[in-house]
């Protein structure tokens, strides 16, 4: 039963992965303290592909180690997006070879997820001007910047992607 569960579950995320675009955002499985609530968001930096090779990846599994493609996989390049505050999140710097992951499908929960700017949500700057200290810039002027390169999870979003992590008994 399990095994026909893994291939409805390929399936899907196959025909997700089939769809993809280069600037496409996806939810992908995660673990750690970069993925508190069970999941990346990461760019497309590729549509998708099929592996022509097995391909060993840096990401790892549920026992630690890394995992390993086989020739004819689906996956994606992609950048990851760094969590910032609870639903908001950075581009990770493009020069930075850390930031690039190769995604296999069967990893994807959902794909073509809208972000809206930080901008467009965070809360008005104030009317009167904080004074500056020598220290350095204030923290409403740390938010702006951090509002004026940031993209927002929506709320119903991140519930859909708690749902497919629950759906595959994941969290």
């Amino acid at each position: 039963m399990e095994a026909d569960e893994d291939l409805v579950i390929q399936d899907k995320t196959d025909g997700m992965a089939a769809c993809i675009a280069q600037g496409d955002m996806l939810a992908m499985v995660g673990t750690g303290e970069h993925a508190p609530n069970g999941y990346y968001i990461v760019e497309a930096l590729s549509a998708a592909y099929e592996t022509e090779n097995d391909m060993q990846l840096e990401l790892l599994d549920e026992d630690g180690k890394p995992i390993t493609l086989p020739k004819g996989s689906l996956a994606v390049d992609c950048i990851y997006w760094n969590r910032q505050l609870p639903s908001w999140y950075t581009r990770y710097d493009e020069a930075d070879e850390r930031g690039r992951v190769t995604a296999p499908s069967h990893m994807m929960l959902k794909a073509g997820i809208t972000l809206a700017r930080g901008s467009d949500v965070a809360p008005a700057p104030p009317k009167k001007a904080p004074r500056r200290s020598k220290a350095g810039p204030t923290m409403n002027d740390l938010k702006r910047q951090l509002a004026e390169k940031a993209l927002v999870m929506p709320s119903d979003v991140h519930e859909e992607i708690l749902e497919e992590l629950d759906a595959r008994d994941l969290q």
